[in-house]
């Protein structure tokens, strides 16, 4: 009886051992979703004016941010193609966000419609200064034709409420920032506090602490490991069994 009695305290000394060892923090859980809201911004920058809109909601751990584009004038061909991909690919595989734990996409999409759409775009079948509301197929404001991609970006970049970052534009009122290594200044890359309004948008929703992040190809949930103490404890509660067996 006493030779039973020592190995059931034994067991209740590992079984307290194990309790102690649980982890006590609770485990971080990923953002939940938040419908759509649409965002318009009058911006003014003398002698430039101009109104962004966009929708923006966050769905199955993405922050998606959509622009309804109407076309008019010259059909633009397979160079659509280019400017929805080139749009595309450019505002959305740059940056992640992070909230200390897991890691969400921007998601950067570009209807092209005829109506319910943010805003309209004159397409003209030529050579000219490219601007929000109209597109040049040829050249556009003198760029060659193979940047296609990043004038269309830069110019999603003001619908979307942003400034221009090159001498002459339509620069920030207040500071008046200029950069020759951004889509908005000299169309290179995004840069991310280009993000700023959205992210701070998601953190308004979430109440989360958000930062941007480079870009990591995907989504990252992490599964939660048991400590080796943990698995040490088990395997002790295991061994009693064993014995008590034999």
């Amino acid at each position: 009886m006493g030779f039973l009695r020592g190995r059931c305290v034994t067991k209740r000394v590992l079984l307290s051992l194990l309790v102690y060892l649980l982890p006590t923090t609770a485990i971080a859980l990923p953002i939940v979703d938040f419908g759509v809201e649409t965002i318009q911004e009058l911006k003014i920058t003398a002698p430039f004016a101009w109104l962004s809109g966009y929708d923006i909601s966050f769905e199955n751990q993405d922050l998606i941010i959509d622009i309804d584009i109407r076309l008019t004038g010259d059909d633009p061909g397979a160079l659509l193609q280019v400017w929805d991909e080139g749009i595309e690919r450019i505002w959305s595989t740059a940056f992640d966000i992070f909230d200390g734990t897991y890691l969400y996409d921007f998601a950067f999409n570009v209807d092209w419609v005829t109506t319910n759409f943010d805003h309209t775009v004159q397409v003209v079948d030529g050579n000219g200064g490219t601007n929000k509301s109209t597109w040049y197929m040829q050249n556009p404001s003198g760029w060659p034709n193979s940047w296609h991609d990043r004038i269309a970006a830069h110019e999603v970049g003001h619908m979307l409420g942003l400034w221009d970052e090159y001498s002459g534009g339509a620069v920030h009122p207040v500071t008046g920032l200029i950069r020759t290594d951004s889509l908005m200044g000299d169309n290179r890359d995004v840069r991310a506090d280009n993000l700023d309004a959205f992210v701070d948008w998601l953190a308004g929703a979430s109440g989360e602490s958000l930062s941007v992040v480079a870009d990591s190809g995907t989504h990252f949930f992490p599964t939660p490991e048991p400590s080796t103490a943990l698995l040490l404890g088990l395997g002790l509660i295991g061994l009693v069994g064993v014995r008590r067996r034999l």
